[in-house]
């Protein structure tokens, strides 16, 4: 039996929601189907990984869902799984112990997936044969990746550094058909552990865990900053981002935990719309 204790992840495929429960081993990964219009399980994947301590994202590509598992014993693992049967129907590996996942993105036709052991990667993975066909690493002295995200021809990774001195977070952006470096956004002093990174299709939206919270939006072409969000007192550490068709939404983290709608996209400078 799989005991559910905090959501990692949560992702749609236009008619369901998935959420990706976290774990403490040895207990059963779990992906939960939910039906929206009654918010019931409908469905629960489950399946064991040594180490797993939860599943901690989720990418749906259209056809599959994709369930990227942290293990502290051995490589991170991502699950392929049919959302018909709710069943693992093949497994990408990772080659090193990794202890930091840092996302998991697609284009339709390949994913990517972050993680670091000392020294960042991003995986470039056939999801037809959950095999690595290319891979970008990152210099050694930025630290994790925090999260990925895909928009026009490019990966951009969001980078942290997990420990002092706390250099401010990156976003490196890196050709999803090359997997090369191109460019860089770095942000300034205060500016740092970058926990998500999502776009809107026009610009990067990277959300901060700093006291209180911090929403930096990048424009992708120049990788300059174009807008700030800074939380109220007491509205602090960005937890996640989500996007609808005006707003951007951040998740932080105050008693109880809210969701503020934070940013216009029509606006020049980030600003609250109430």
């Amino acid at each position: 039996m799989c005991i559910r204790d905090s959501i990692y992840d949560i992702v749609n495929d236009g008619r369901y929601l998935y959420a990706a429960i976290g774990n403490s081993w040895p207990l059963a990964l779990a992906v939960v189907m939910i039906d929206p219009l009654t918010m019931t399980t409908v469905a629960t994947w489950n399946d064991t990984y040594d180490g797993a301590t939860g599943v901690r994202y989720l990418y749906h590509d259209g056809n599959y869902l994709y369930a990227f598992v942290r293990s502290s014993t051995v490589p991170n693992r991502i699950f392929k799984i049919n959302t018909v049967s709710m069943t693992t129907i093949a497994t990408w590996t990772g080659v090193y112990l990794s202890q930091n996942l840092g996302g998991i993105t697609g284009d339709g036709t390949y994913i990517y997936a972050g993680d670091s052991l000392i020294t960042p990667r991003l995986h470039k993975i056939n999801p037809e044969t959950m095999a690595t066909i290319d891979e970008w690493v990152g210099p050694s002295s930025i630290g994790d990746i925090g999260s990925v995200t895909y928009l026009g021809g490019f990966v951009y990774a969001g980078t942290y550094l997990n420990l002092p001195p706390y250099d401010p977070f990156r976003v490196y952006k890196v050709n999803a058909a090359t997997m090369a470096h191109v460019d860089v956004y770095i942000g300034s002093a205060e500016e740092k552990d970058v926990r998500r990174v999502v776009n809107d299709g026009t610009y990067l939206y990277a959300g901060l865990y700093t006291s209180p919270g911090i929403v930096v939006k990048i424009n992708p072409a120049t990788m300059t900053r174009v807008g700030r969000w800074e939380g109220r007192s007491g509205e602090n550490y960005v937890l996640d981002l989500s996007l609808d068709s005006e707003h951007l939404y951040a998740v932080v983290a105050v008693a109880p935990t809210q969701a503020i709608s934070c940013l216009l996209y029509t606006s020049p400078s980030p600003t609250r719309p109430y």
